[in-house]
């Protein structure tokens, strides 16, 4: 969906998926295309949804178009995953027993992807923290998460910092909040906004990520600090300097309670 594989590809070699993988991206689609089906015989304009929350029986209805847009979006997904190599989830060194023991029981079988990273000598991209860190003390797999692979290939400048800051927002818009903004990010940003090629809101969205929950606020002001210097002194950023200097400034200031502004 980010449209970065061939650059990743190009630096590191070609992604591989695992049996496990592809699995659960099929579920899904299946899942997906009942819903739609369910529409369709029903001819309602939408799909009911049953969930249990808090104690409760919880009924809801996703709207019909979003129903046959999410089959599309899996739909891709699924063609693209098809497209790479599958590699066993075999290790080079045999795992210890409990290791083995856990992944033949139900919900076990996650530990699959850590073993083809081991044995195919791959790094490991994942954005659970926990499941990197079992990997490194397991079988010494490198591993990374999306967002730090991104800022990596742009440091290197395989990719723009405007690039990364577009993925960053599709990152955000799918939910994922332990991301991360350098410098170099808030002025492509800034840029983006001035050129119109993103609007107030994404920026305002972008720029959530200084001075989110448990936020380093020293390492967060330097880069606000930084960022504020050339988006006040650089003259093309004229335009848009007082709403993304306010739109930055609140981000860093809102969960600074108790501290001195």
């Amino acid at each position: 969906r980010m449209g970065i594989e061939d650059t990743i590809e190009a630096v590191f070699g070609k992604i591989a998926i695992t049996q496990r993988t592809l699995d659960i991206y099929l579920s899904r689609f299946q899942s997906a295309e009942q819903a739609v089906t369910q529409c369709e015989r029903a001819g309602s304009d939408g799909a009911g949804n049953m969930s249990f929350r808090d104690g409760r029986i919880v009924l809801s209805e996703t709207p019909r178009a979003e129903v046959i847009s999410r089959l599309e979006l899996i739909k891709n997904d699924l063609n693209w995953l098809k497209s790479r190599e599958i590699v066993p989830a075999v290790s080079i060194q045999e795992p210890p027993a409990i290791v083995a023991r856990f992944r033949s029981m139900e919900g076990g079988a996650f530990l699959d992807d850590l073993l083809a990273a081991d044995g195919s000598a791959r790094v490991f991209v994942s954005e659970d923290f926990f499941l990197r860190k079992m990997g490194f003390e397991l079988f010494g797999v490198r591993s990374c998460w999306l967002q730090s692979l991104l800022m990596f290939l742009a440091e290197k400048k395989y990719l723009s910092y405007e690039e990364v800051v577009k993925n960053t927002c599709h990152l955000l818009s799918l939910g994922e909040v332990s991301l991360s903004a350098n410098y170099n990010m808030i002025i492509a940003a800034t840029r983006m906004l001035a050129k119109s090629e993103i609007d107030l809101t994404e920026f305002e969205r972008f720029v959530s990520i200084i001075g989110q929950p448990g936020a380093d606020y020293s390492s967060h002001t330097q880069v606000t600090a930084s960022a504020l210097r050339i988006i006040n002194w650089e003259h093309g950023l004229s335009s848009v300097k007082g709403p993304a200097s306010n739109a930055l400034l609140s981000s860093l200031l809102r969960n600074a309670d108790g501290l001195t502004r």
